[in-house]
């Protein structure tokens, strides 16, 4: 029975593994687990709700090197296109499906939908791409549906792609933000550091990009620090009210927070982003710098005096085209005592809502498997009792 416990175990934590080969030879891999979830609404309403798990899903026979297509029931599909961006690939998810097929009579529409999610981050061709951590994809349609309202969000975890010759995955992998740890910033007055700051940071800009005689927008991804060798400046007065910090990096590049103090606490409210035309945006046809403010009010990422915050779940900030995009971060200013991350934590909803919500996903399965074991010790002392009665 304890062999029985482990495999069922082992089996709810394997993602499921697509294999696209030409001419007898594999060419991609793909490794995921995960649900695709689409809702259907009209006015205002939810008419329609299916979650489709990746465990179900197929590999289409049209898949090729540079584009593997799965096939989850009810005609829903999800596809992963491997574009090259300077010997780097980039790899776009896509989904497709039919309204009425997915949703039934509850939505007349026969019209097949495309819808784009963000690219993955790049890679190099000669790599994996690697997340084991917990991801959302949110697609978006490339043409606004007439009647309906369509949100399609695939939730992926432990998931590994790569377009490669090879039979399996590539010891060299590239990292997602997410699995990477936090980078540390800090600043001191003295020898005393009086902020300290972690997490992994992503910049998602759009810009005019010429091309070919054709200008068009599109959003270059830039994972902070770029390169390792941030430097980070502040200033950081024990006794003042206000207190900052900034990421500097690619030499004109630059992120910046400002804490304020209040009574007995301290939240962010303001953060700013400083990117210049230059080579980290390929193709760009303006010049010069651009500054994005982002302003908040006192509660934002709040903590209390005598403690820090913290935020593992993704947070994100868009403004005139740029996105700034936080996940493992947390931070303590005005630390006038070197406390460091000691003391009351001060947590972002979406982590109290995991906090919540893994206990009793793991309750319920340890409450499952008690079931299965009361059955299997059940029907096999039923066995006992009639091999007893009939040596009787």
């Amino acid at each position: 029975m304890k062999i029985f416990i482990f495999a069922a175990l082992l089996a709810l934590a394997v993602a499921k593994n697509f294999r696209v080969k030409k001419d007898n030879k594999t060419c991609a891999l793909l490794s995921l687990d995960g649900n695709l979830e689409l809702t259907a609404s009209q006015n205002a309403s939810q008419v329609g709700k299916e979650d489709l798990p990746f465990s179900g899903a197929t590999l289409i026979a049209d898949s090729t090197c540079k584009l593997i297509k799965l096939n989850l029931s009810k005609s829903a599909q999800v596809w992963f296109q491997f574009d090259n961006d300077q010997q780097n690939w980039k790899v776009t998810p896509v989904s497709t499906f039919i309204p009425e097929q997915v949703f039934g009579d509850a939505v007349n529409d026969t019209t097949a939908l495309v819808l784009n999610a963000k690219p993955l981050e790049v890679f190099p061709m000669t790599s994996s791409y690697l997340c084991k951590s917990s991801a959302q994809l949110n697609f978006v349609p490339r043409t606004e549906p007439k009647d309906y309202n369509f949100t399609v969000t695939a939730t992926i975890n432990n998931f590994q792609i790569q377009s490669l010759n090879a039979e399996s995955f590539s010891t060299k992998e590239k990292e997602c933000v997410a699995d990477t740890k936090p980078k540390d910033y800090e600043c001191k007055s003295g020898n005393k550091t009086v902020i300290m700051m972690e997490g992994n940071f992503t910049l998602d800009i759009s810009y005019f990009k010429e091309e070919g005689g054709k200008v068009q927008n599109v959003t270059k991804t830039i994972i902070v620090p770029a390169p390792e060798n941030a430097t980070t400046e502040g200033s950081c007065d024990v006794k003042a009210t206000t207190q900052s910090l900034s990421i500097k990096f690619f030499d004109t590049w630059a992120i910046n927070f400002v804490f304020t103090k209040k009574d007995s606490s301290y939240s962010v409210t303001n953060t700013s982003v400083v990117y210049t035309f230059d080579d980290n945006l390929p193709g760009h046809n303006e010049t010069g710098s651009v500054t994005v403010n982002f302003a908040f009010s006192n509660d934002y990422l709040k903590a209390s005096a005598d403690g820090y915050y913290i935020c593992n779940a993704y947070l994100n900030n868009t403004k005139n085209g740029v996105t700034l995009s936080s996940k493992n971060f947390k931070y303590r200013a005005f630390d006038e005592n070197g406390k460091g991350f000691e003391g009351n934590v001060s947590e972002c909803s979406a982590d109290e809502d995991t906090s919540s919500v893994v206990p009793i996903a793991v309750g319920a399965a340890l409450a499952g498997l008690v079931v299965i074991v009361l059955i299997a010790y059940l029907i096999g002392r039923k066995r006992t009792r009639k091999t007893g009665y009939e040596s009787v």
